[in-house]
């Protein structure tokens, strides 16, 4: 199955989910309009920095303390290791009862206790609600990652509360007070709900952008992957998400892994751009400085475990200092790649722009602090600007492949014109090919039409001569007055020129078996083979071979006489040949027809050669005192005779050449 989707719908899709981040983010952040600050009660706060970690709030309370003013929404630093101690003073002056909440709108302190004075008749009986980053959930006045309490003032009433604060690494704190406990509880659920989608559209993303690694496997898709994981797994942990797994962890375990998952991430963003934008081709000076702040990040995360033994947070800040200029040079090297021809990089650029804008009101916070700083809406606006951010970079990634479809699609398109364009090359190629073909193939049947007539014509008049000159040399031969030298070279002619009308005869023979002219007529068996032996008697007596022949005088067959006498002639002059004393011809009568043998009591053939008469294979057969073996094997097949031979390859069986003739039934 194929994962494909058109780049147009790709976008639609891409932009339905930041439609639906964007919204969410706008209904999440309007609780902060809810937030009255001191509005509806008389606050007054006042700050004890600096105090030792074992004092007790029966010492805090007591006089002879200098505290210093404050107030409410302010930032608040504990040193590390130290305790800060705050008093709040809440006056309801109006005329209805207030069930509000005082919250640590900051980062999560470790402590944050708060204390009330219950006494009566002028003794302080104190009452303590624990509440931190180090409190199991069940034990805090109200559940969550925050420090919150409830706090009740009836109308016309004064509280005085104490809250003791202590972080390890003197993470700033910043109270709130809520006047209605329902707006604050709905604010949390707004919260909750707006980092769900966040980490909803992060999930979307890595499901999505893991099926196009799966099918594509691009080196750059498969870093973003990383990029993708590093920051949810950092943000996961920077946002105190541990209450979603039921459980918690504190510093210094909770920045000591924040560390590790930013600086991971940051390895793995500067990985993905520099493959992504190719800025080793495009812009090599940009390359070799991300290079460079690549190391750094690997260098924040070997030392990450060092946060355990220290009391500053500095190596974690550093880090994050590092993340934001890297963004910052990322969007110029984007800049830059997308001015040297790299189309995606406008993906890029705005990514990274709008990582930052979202990182403009918490920056805003940290260079111009306000009481009335809303860390809710800084927090929600960075949310916004990091999920605008991965969105574009997996529009990025949709886009090239987009691309890369089309071309493969144009590629597909110009070999599709190309293979129509060969083939009608090849059609006509094909077409003269076989016009060319038929010429040459009528060149070559004229040719060998020519050879025929010429063999023929050759056949006719060198047999005339030859057959004087046999029949003259087998007159002188027979004369006893001859002297011993010429009767020798007469005899010698004879059987020479003799051997030269056998090889005219098959040579005349294969040209007519070759013009297919053969006829099947009614013959005695006896007349035709009686012939044959004649012509060899004498060939057998000098050879001191007898040549004997066992044919029913009445037996007649069906073939062409000149063909068969050939076959015959052959087939006795190889066994002669061969053999040592005897040659034998029979003729008996089979279930099939009339079988023609020639026995010979020699050596026997080759297995390998015998094998290729029976299996037809003319290829194989030597050429043996003229046309030989090979002639008889074409008059076999011209007259349909069914030729074989079964031989041992031994001298004691010799070799036996057989094939079956027609009877004549009429």
């Amino acid at each position: 199955m194929k994962f494909s989707l058109p780049f147009a719908h790709q976008r639609l899709l891409l932009g339905a989910v930041l439609a639906l981040f964007a919204l969410g983010s706008v209904l999440c952040c309007r609780y902060a309009d809810e937030v009255l600050w001191a509005d509806g009660v008389v606050a007054s706060v006042e700050v004890l920095p600096d105090v030792a970690a074992d004092l007790k709030i029966t010492e805090i309370s007591g006089d002879g303390r200098k505290w210093s003013t404050g107030r409410l929404g302010e930032s608040l630093f504990p040193k590390p290791g130290r305790a800060l101690w705050v008093r709040v003073v809440l006056r309801n002056p109006g005329d209805a009862a207030l069930r509000g909440v005082l919250a640590d709108e900051g980062f999560y302190s470790d402590h944050v206790d708060l204390y009330e004075d219950e006494g009566a008749g002028g003794r302080e009986r104190w009452r303590c609600f624990r509440s931190g980053e180090r409190i199991p959930a069940v034990e805090k006045p109200l559940g969550g990652r925050e420090a919150a309490f409830p706090v009740e003032l009836v109308a016309g009433a004064t509280r005085t509360l104490y809250l003791r604060i202590e972080d390890h690494f003197g993470i700033p704190s910043r109270l709130v007070w809520w006047p209605s406990q329902q707006a604050y509880l709905i604010s949390r659920t707004r919260a909750n709900f707006a980092e769900a989608l966040y980490f909803g559209v992060l999930l979307v993303l890595l499901f999505y952008n893991g099926v196009l690694w799966i099918r594509l496997r691009f080196p750059d898709l498969g870093r973003y992957l990383l990029y993708l994981a590093g920051l949810a797994v950092y943000m996961f942990i920077a946002r105190n998400q541990w209450l979603v797994l039921g459980g918690s962890v504190h510093s210094p375990w909770q920045e000591t892994a924040a560390l590790l998952a930013l600086g991971c991430s940051l390895i793995f963003l500067l990985d993905f751009a520099r493959v992504f934008l190719e800025l080793k081709r495009r812009a090599p000076s940009w390359d070799r400085l991300m290079g460079g702040l690549r190391w750094v990040a690997v260098a924040a995360v070997l030392f990450s475990p060092g946060l355990l033994w220290m009391r500053e947070a500095t190596l974690f800040h550093a880090t994050v200092i590092l993340g934001f200029l890297v963004q910052a040079l990322l969007l110029i090297a984007s800049l830059v790649a997308w001015r040297y021809g790299a189309a995606q990089a406008r993906y890029f650029a705005a990514a990274f722009a709008a990582f930052l804008l979202g990182l403009l009101p918490s920056l805003r916070m940290v260079v111009w602090p306000a009481p009335q700083d809303d860390t809710a809406v800084a927090g929600f606006a960075f949310l916004a600007g990091s999920a605008l951010e991965l969105l574009l970079f997996s529009l990025a990634t949709a886009d090239r492949f987009s691309r890369l479809q089309q071309e493969k699609l144009a590629a597909e398109a110009a070999l599709r014109r190309e293979a129509e364009q060969r083939e009608i090359m090849q059609e006509a190629y094909a077409d003269d090919l076989a016009l060319e073909v038929q010429e040459r193939t009528r060149e070559l049947e004229l040719a060998n039409a020519d050879k025929d007539r010429i063999l023929a014509v050759l056949g006719h008049d060198l047999r005339g001569p030859l057959t004087g000159l046999n029949r003259a040399a087998g007159h002188w031969e027979t004369r006893p007055a001859l002297a011993p030298g010429l009767q020798q070279f007469v005899a010698d002619t004879a059987r020479t020129s003799q051997g030269l009308l056998l090889l005219i005869e098959d040579l005349v023979m294969w040209a007519r078996l070759r013009a297919g002219t053969s006829t099947a007529d009614a013959h005695l068996l006896a007349t035709l083979t009686s012939p044959v032996l004649t012509l060899l008697q004498n060939e057998a007596a000098s050879a001191g071979v007898q040549l004997t022949a066992s044919v029913p005088p009445q037996l007649s067959v069906l073939t062409d006489a000149v063909p068969l006498q050939a076959l015959l002639r052959n087939l006795v002059a190889n066994g002669l040949r061969a053999a040592r004393k005897h040659v034998c011809v029979r003729a008996v009568v089979v279930a099939e027809g009339v079988e023609i043998s020639v026995c010979d009591d020699g050596p026997g053939l080759p297995h390998s050669l015998a094998n290729a008469l029976n299996a037809g294979d003319t290829g194989q057969l030597p050429v043996v005192h003229g046309l030989g073996l090979r002639l008889c094997m074409e008059i076999s097949l011209a007259l349909d005779l069914g030729l074989g031979v079964r031989s041992a390859g031994t001298a004691s069986e010799g070799t036996e050449f057989h094939f079956i003739l027609r009877p004549d039934l009429s």
